[in-house]
């Protein structure tokens, strides 16, 4: 399994100067993205005080993330017993600042996962909605599969995919550059809106096919995710760093009901690359 040692080595790092050091390295594996579009009223509800739907297009989006863990540390300090090497499930979408702005973000509408101290310690660190999951991950040679089930609404998701085709970098102002070049989460602790910044190199993707059998992640929260996701895409391994989370200015957050932000394609581009700009 690859290391971090050396990994960021010649990134630019503004943080550095600017936030203080990453406290937070993670080793991601067979990450799938499938995504669908949503009409972004349906996101309002789900969405905390401060925020707004991101909109690629006129539409929000909606992505189903499985994947795999492979390592979890601190700084400083080895990989964290009973934090690595499990499974994870994301339900995500894409947000800003209400009145647009801020920069955009991740944010996450549900989380499952099959280890009990790394849920406790990103509930606890991060206030990200974790649940526990009964999810079997298996992968022979190019083939992977897939099954979840929450544990406390037997929420589910049933997937089997293989990637094809050459590793290829997503165009800057592209949909697929939009849904996974993101450098930001926003997240709720104790009624707070916080932002965290991450730092990783750009994605290495893979066109893919996917059957997905079953799916009732949306349903759970009263979405719904209609047909085959309009996008799939899939990454072997990504190694990250994350700073601790801070609290999203007032003045960003703007203010009234959740009105969303209608990006063009080039705004959505340009808006992506700007990888640590900061709140």
């Amino acid at each position: 399994m690859t290391g971090f040692t050396g990994y960021f080595d010649g990134l630019d790092d503004p943080h550095k100067a600017k936030r203080g050091p990453w406290v937070l390295a993670m080793d991601w594996r067979d990450l799938l993205f499938a995504h669908w579009p949503v009409p972004p009223e349906q996101l309002g509800r789900l969405l905390p005080d401060g925020l707004e739907p991101e909109c690629f297009d006129g539409f929000a989006w909606v992505g189903v993330v499985p994947f795999c863990i492979g390592a979890n540390r601190l700084r400083g300090l080895p990989p964290l017993p009973g934090t690595s090497g499990f499974a994870e499930l994301n339900l995500r979408t894409y947000t800003r600042p209400t009145g647009g702005r801020g920069p955009g973000g991740v944010y996450f509408i549900t989380l499952d996962a099959t280890a009990p101290l790394a849920i406790a310690v990103a509930r606890l660190w991060y206030g990200l909605p974790y649940t526990r999951a009964a999810i079997d991950y298996r992968r022979h040679g190019d083939a992977l599969s897939f099954t979840s089930v929450r544990r406390t609404n037997g929420a589910r998701f049933v997937a089997s995919y293989r990637p094809t085709g050459e590793a290829f970098a997503a165009t800057p102002g592209s949909l697929e550059h939009w849904l996974v070049e993101r450098y930001r989460l926003y997240c709720v602790r104790n009624g707070r809106l916080l932002v965290s910044e991450v730092a990783h190199r750009p994605w290495s993707l893979r066109r893919v096919e996917v059957v997905i059998e079953s799916q009732t992640l949306d349903t759970a929260v009263g979405l719904r995710l209609r047909g085959r996701p309009a996008s799939v895409l899939f990454a072997e391994h990504m190694a990250t760093r994350f700073w601790p989370p801070r609290r999203v200015r007032r003045e960003l957050m703007g203010c009234g009901a959740h009105a969303p932000s209608h990006a063009s394609r080039e705004t959505a581009g340009a808006d992506a690359d700007q990888s640590y700009a900061t709140v």
